[in-house]
């Protein structure tokens, strides 16, 4: 099965796991550049996009000439996360991703 990998953060964990898995990461998004540089090291065979608000099923089927079987990410949470006391909640910039 092909996957799709979104906020993917350097290490590319679901990547990992989803290939230990017998899935083969096809795209994956990451916004902040260093970290895409980093996930394109470990992993040159992925088709890498920048921002996930700009990604569409018609981006993908025209890039790739299909669509992933299977969409997994790990959204930013600092917006929502206990740890930051200062966040904004559900009204945060990145709370809607």
């Amino acid at each position: 099965m092909r996957a799709l990998d979104l906020f993917s953060a350097a290490a590319g964990g679901w990547s990992l796991g989803l290939h230990r898995a017998g899935f083969v990461t096809v795209a994956a998004c990451e916004i902040v550049e260093w970290r895409r540089i980093l996930y394109a090291e470990n992993n040159p065979h992925v088709r890498l996009y920048e921002d996930v608000r700009s990604l569409t099923a018609a981006r993908l089927v025209s890039d790739l000439g299909f669509l992933p079987d299977i969409i997994v990410g790990s959204p930013p949470c600092q917006d929502i996360s206990s740890a930051n006391t200062k966040g904004k909640g559900i009204e945060g910039e990145r709370s809607g991703l």
